[in-house]
């Protein structure tokens, strides 16, 4: 602190409280703007102007919303662990290989579809996974007419898809908890007589198990909000629980039970990452994704 001033007033070279406030009230006039309004407004939207459970109880009642719910769960599930799997995979390639364009590939591998748009990407799929697409082609021409598969259209068309969108989430994370492994930790496993999986089973799966816990909460979360890729690729027979939303929005103009499937992704979303804090720590997230 010093006596600079002609006034003799003393100088702080720190800003006081309300210039912290002042600074961060357009972030936090966003945030409650675009964040935290829509949410108390979706909450109460869903709890109706007579019961408040009433809309929750129709829902949980309801043959098709009930379906279209562990649909969504289960697939994104799926998802989520094959993402884990190759995401961990591929990272641990890019962080172990000496090889720089192995290397250059992989990273082009992540970011190309991490840059890519959601829209373009699906109508690539459709192209190679059509009837007539390339995929088909390909295999026509290597083993006839009958090997022509039905794959658009279809859920596996959308677990591809999504899985293609999600990849760059899961790897990115992974990477980053990965970079503080030393990898001469497995070897020195190795060199004890441990097979190449055991070391990294025993040793890099341990250390990296807050990483992955986060990135599979975060890939998770995702996922059950997918609208663009079961659309495009799925088609009617493919039900999410964004495209219901939006069905009971645009089409049959029942907003109360829009909210109501809103709030029940939200809770599924809270309930997740809550768990991966509880199973974990919050700490050894934070280290994790930092």
């Amino acid at each position: 602190m010093t006596r600079n001033r002609t006034d003799g007033r003393a100088f702080s070279a720190e800003a006081g409280p309300w210039w912290g406030l002042a600074l961060s009230a357009p972030l936090v006039l966003i945030a409650g703007l675009f964040v935290v309004y829509p949410l108390v407004r979706v909450f109460a939207d869903s709890l109706g102007d007579g019961n408040p459970f009433e809309n929750y109880v129709r829902f949980f009642s309801s043959d098709v919303y009930v379906r279209t719910l562990v649909f969504t769960l289960l697939l994104s599930i799926l998802v989520t662990v094959i993402a884990v799997v190759l995401g961990a995979v591929l990272a641990w390639i890019m962080r172990t290989t000496s090889s720089r364009w192995i290397r250059l590939l992989c990273w082009g591998a992540v970011l190309v579809p991490f840059w890519m748009s959601v829209v373009v990407k699906n109508y690539a799929f459709t192209l190679l996974l059509g009837r007539r697409g390339m995929l088909n082609e390909v295999l026509q021409w290597a083993f006839g007419e009958g090997a022509m598969l039905e794959l658009l259209y279809t859920n596996t068309a959308v677990v591809i898809g999504m899985l293609y969108s999600m990849l760059p989430y899961a790897v990115l994370p992974l990477f980053v908890t990965f970079l503080t492994i030393n990898p001469e930790i497995p070897l020195a496993a190795q060199t004890l007589g441990a097979s190449r999986m055991r070391a990294i089973r025993t040793t890099v799966l341990p250390l990296a198990l807050p990483g992955m816990v986060a990135t599979s909460s975060i890939v998770f979360v995702i996922t059950i909000g997918f609208y663009i890729t079961p659309v495009l690729l799925g088609g009617p027979r493919s039900t999410f629980m964004a495209t219901l939303i939006s069905e009971q929005t645009f089409s049959l103009f029942n907003y109360p039970g829009a909210a109501t499937s809103a709030v029940v992704l939200i809770v599924v979303a809270v309930v997740t990452l809550a768990t991966a804090i509880k199973a974990v720590g919050i700490d050894r997230l934070k280290r994790a994704l930092t």
